[in-house]
């Protein structure tokens, strides 16, 4: 199953827990900005609470469905079209048919949200997360494997698991 990035929002993430094993190496954790609501969302489509979620910053992405895949936005209370209709409140989960595009618009108060989908994100891991980190100029900076999403991307999101 996989997901089409349309538009891909103000700034839209693949997080997990981030990488708590590598502080050893001076590595930072990263991960999930809010893991209380990653942890609700992936329970709320049958996820392990570190599943990989998309983690939507003031306003979200645009994504085509390219197969049935059920979803949950979990957090702050993004406000969502399916197909252009007003689509059910944060928190409630919901499927996805082939062809349906899901739009997350901004939210009225908090600024993040996660869109968790049954089976989680398929992303390539680094240090045990889909996560990196990269040095400039001294600097440490978070990215995230197929990092901040573009237009037209499609192999990284790649939804792997079951149907609601």
């Amino acid at each position: 199953m996989s997901l089409r990035v349309r538009e891909p929002g103000l700034q839209s993430l693949l997080v997990d827990f981030g990488r708590a094993r590598a502080r050893a190496l001076g590595v930072p954790v990263g991960g999930a900005a809010d893991r209380a609501a990653l942890t609700l969302g992936n329970a709320l489509v049958g996820n392990d609470p570190h599943a990989v979620a998309l983690e939507v910053t003031l306003a979200g992405p645009t994504l085509e469905a390219r197969h049935q895949v059920a979803c949950v936005i979990f957090g702050a209370p993004f406000q969502s079209r399916v197909n252009g209709a007003p689509h059910t409140p944060a928190g409630t989960t919901f499927t996805l048919e082939a062809g349906d595009v899901l739009q997350v618009g901004g939210t009225p108060t908090g600024a993040r949200g996660y869109l968790c989908v049954a089976g989680g994100f398929d992303a390539p891991e680094v240090l045990g997360t889909p996560m990196l980190v990269v040095a400039t100029l001294g600097l440490l900076v978070n990215l995230v494997a197929f990092a901040l999403l573009r237009e037209g991307a499609q192999e990284s999101l790649n939804v792997e698991g079951a149907y609601l």
